[in-house]
């Protein structure tokens, strides 16, 4: 995940001016998030009904990478009913405690406990292959070859990437639907407009687009790419894109040429679940035609992986 978390920590201890017998250090902690991490960081556990002598839902913990993809944010109105979660999580707590030395120690923890769950959601951007597992069908047999690989060592040769899909800066679509970047923002991540491409780069012929690899450490680490460009693989929702017709790599960088329409040929099933959705993006560009700024981004996000080949 990309973007940022940032906690904000309200308290009070008390008019020295005027002493009296303070029993109550109160703690509030707003978080707010830019990007694609969460703002809503604090998993609270709902009281379960009106007899409950503590008629206040209860702060459990700051939320681990598993209670994001597995809470929602939004209260549960019946916790009685079988389908719902007496877990919620939002952005802000509230906290009364006893004593400042308390305040401190419940801040740091916090503190602490945010810089685990960003580190644990930046793990998925940065993957290695560590064991390849395959079984191929043979033409006129019921058998299958089963090809168990042995595992990766440590250092291994190759690294998955996350690619942000956006545009770094202003996008704009007109009535063709040809997409453009009309202002370039060099400090985002995503894709800007060749006419921003520094003199470092080598720009293929007929590129629209160029990654901005300066403002994300994990792809900039790994610059120069290695080539010929086409041993790398570069996947929208899991379907290979065509080398040399979508995208272009070489050792300077990453490039979007234009949109090749993949398909898999139809909507992949195994035993009624659905493997694979048939891929069909418009447009010309890494982002769909629907995105209008990263608080609009449109009604389904892409998602581009980018299986980077070393020497």
């Amino acid at each position: 995940m990309l973007g940022t978390i940032k906690l904000t920590r309200f308290g009070s201890n008390g008019d020295v001016s005027t002493p009296f017998a303070q029993h109550n250090w109160p703690l509030v902690v707003q978080a707010t998030s830019t990007d694609e991490m969460p703002a809503e960081v604090f998993v609270f556990a709902r009281r379960a009904g009106a007899l409950d002598p503590d008629q206040g839902d209860q702060f459990e913990n700051v939320a681990s990478a598993h209670d994001i993809f597995e809470i929602g944010t939004t209260q549960a109105s019946n916790p009685e009913l079988e389908q719902s979660t007496p877990f919620y999580r939002t952005s802000q707590i509230r906290l009364f405690l006893r004593s400042p030395e308390e305040v401190e120690q419940v801040w740091t923890a916090i503190k602490e406990d945010v810089v685990d769950l960003v580190r644990n959601l930046e793990l998925e951007r940065s993957l290695l292959a560590v064991e390849q597992f395959q079984v191929s069908g043979v033409s006129g047999q019921s058998s299958l070859v089963v090809t168990d690989t042995a595992t990766f060592s440590e250092q291994a040769d190759q690294v998955l990437l996350t690619l942000d899909y956006r545009p770094a800066g202003l996008a704009a679509v007109d009535a063709s639907n040809n997409q453009t970047i009309i202002t370039a923002n060099a400090a985002l991540t995503g894709w800007l407009p060749i006419s921003e491409a520094p003199g470092s780069l080598v720009v293929p012929a007929g590129a629209k687009f160029f990654y901005n690899t300066a403002v994300e450490t994990a792809i900039a680490s790994e610059l120069p790419l290695l080539e010929p460009g086409n041993i790398h693989f570069l996947t929208l929702n899991g379907v290979k894109l065509t080398h040399g017709t979508t995208f272009h790599i070489n050792s300077t960088g990453i490039f979007w040429l234009t949109f090749d329409p993949v398909t898999t040929g139809g909507d992949l099933f195994l035993d009624d679940e659905v493997l694979m959705v048939e891929q069909g993006q418009q447009g010309n560009a890494p982002w769909p035609l629907d995105y209008v700024d990263r608080n609009s981004p449109g009604a389904t996000a892409p998602e581009y992986e980018l299986l980077l080949f070393r020497e």
